[in-house]
């Protein structure tokens, strides 16, 4: 739950948990809290992010009950006078609100007030609405008088992604600027400063240990901040009906991300390094006028966005291998995916449903059967079905040593545990004595659970070492 907090906010979280376990030993009765932070101190006057309104209040209505609980100062004992010691080295003295102050999230210089000397100041904003029973979904990121970015996006995209792409977006067409960016997201607002490097420092995870949502959105959001020179974002609030710059430049965010949402979408391309490295390879050229890479006239789709279009068709179609590839190279393709194959042959190998369904031919590798260092050592054991059978005899039990070849069957009734154990008991054993190895087929009769009893008997019986019954 505290991963990703600071120290002294984490201490509150423990504190909260050890209150809660020692009611079982304490009974109600008055409690002691002794730790080397102001948690007292900072539970009353909460920092104005890291911690939600429902925790502080979680916290206080907990650890704020002076007629229970007292907070006490850390301190340690002097081994030679067994007195306790107010100025301990080991001890360093710190303002927990000043930490709490000091601690950013993802980019140190990051602020949420504007930039006297900003190049730009931008406004971003997403929408998602229903449109005749589907979500329709847009990002834009304008100036207040000019569109800098828009589109559409996938159908089914939800308000916050959209909140998220939309200032990804602004961030990246701000590479090397000092830039402001207002937003009326509070979701993306406090991603942006908080929330992403906790989401960061736990693994991309929840506090139950869960993936978070939007978590390859949140990732863009948090490589993108780095991309600015200078970096301001801010919240505002939405739907302003003033004329002041901000409230103007956030209803024209809203309505061109509104428009957008119901136009065509052209989300632009993002190469990584690795991306730009295969380009090289094949020999695409670049088209500046589309920002893309294109090679024998058709758009260099990045392995991301390649592996997503691979990923949806297939759970779509369950194709094999080699219509999809088909599929994917017909001709009007506008689009090259690089490493077709390899993409291909590596989402329907993922694909469970298609494991379960689709029947294998597997070549099973050969068996091998360890052969016996001088007789008696290694035994091999299987049941042969005798017909007709001949006074209730049914069966036969073969024993064979490897080494020399020495065979011994005995005719048998039922092809059981019971008979198995019997035979080496009462047969083999007191003729060839304890072997190092019995090897079977792995049948019912050779590795049911009473015979592994059996054997394990015979075992704590004698001191030879004795493998599994089901070797080979």
């Amino acid at each position: 739950m505290a991963a990703g907090w600071p120290p002294c906010l984490r201490i509150i979280a423990a504190v909260a948990v050890l209150v809660k376990d020692s009611d079982k030993l304490t009974f109600g009765q008055p409690l002691t809290v002794v730790a080397p932070h102001a948690v007292e101190t900072v539970i009353r006057q909460p920092p104005d992010r890291w911690l939600s309104n429902a925790r502080v209040t979680h916290y206080q209505a907990m650890l704020l009950n002076s007629e229970r609980i007292q907070f006490g100062m850390a301190t340690s004992l002097n081994p030679a006078t067994l007195l306790p010691e107010t100025e301990s080295p080991s001890l360093v003295m710190h303002d927990c609100h000043q930490i709490l102050a000091e601690v950013h999230g993802t980019r140190g210089d990051l602020t949420d007030q504007p930039l006297p000397d900003a190049e730009a100041t931008w406004y971003t904003d997403g929408s998602s609405f229903l449109r005749n029973g589907e979500r329709k979904a847009g990002a834009a990121v304008v100036d207040g008088k000019a569109v800098i970015w828009a589109s559409a996006l996938e159908p089914g995209t939800s308000a916050q992604r959209a909140e998220l792409i939309a200032l990804t977006q602004a961030l990246r067409k701000a590479k090397d600027k000092k830039v402001n960016i207002y937003t009326d997201s509070r979701y993306a607002f406090a991603t942006a400063h908080v929330h992403g490097e906790i989401y960061r420092r736990r693994g991309l995870l929840t506090s139950a240990g869960k993936n978070i949502k939007n978590r390859e959105e949140i990732q863009d959001l948090l490589h993108s901040l780095f991309l600015p020179r200078k970096l301001s974002i801010i919240h505002c609030p939405g739907h302003q009906r003033g004329n002041d710059p901000v409230a103007e430049g956030n209803r024209m965010a809203d309505e061109t991300a509104r428009a957008a949402a119901l136009g065509p979408q052209a989300l632009s391309l993002q190469y990584s390094d690795s991306d730009l490295d295969i380009v090289q390879q094949i020999g695409a050229e670049y088209d500046e006028q589309m920002k893309v890479w294109k090679h024998q006239g058709k758009t260099v789709l990045p392995q991301k966005r390649a592996k997503e279009l691979v990923t949806h068709l297939h759970r779509w179609t369950h194709l094999g291998h080699k219509k999809l590839k088909a599929l994917l190279r017909r001709e009007g393709q506008t689009y090259y995916i690089p490493k077709l194959p390899s993409l291909i042959q590596q989402v329907t190998d993922a694909c469970v449903p298609c494991a379960k369904v689709n029947t294998k031919h597997l070549k099973m590798p050969e068996g091998t059967r360890m052969r016996g260092e001088r007789p008696g050592t290694n035994w091999e054991v299987d049941f042969t079905e005798i017909k007709p059978g001949k006074y209730g005899n049914k069966y036969l039990l073969v024993f064979i040593d490897t080494f020399s070849g020495w065979t011994e069957a005995f005719p048998t009734k039922r092809e059981t545990a019971q008979v198995v154990v019997k035979k080496i008991l009462e047969e083999i054993f007191p003729r060839f004595g304890l072997p190092k190895v019995i090897g079977s087929d792995n049948g019912p009769a050779f590795i049911s659970q009473r015979n592994a009893v059996s054997m394990q008997t015979i075992l704590e019986s004698s001191e030879t070492p004795w493998p599994d019954s089901g070797k080979g």
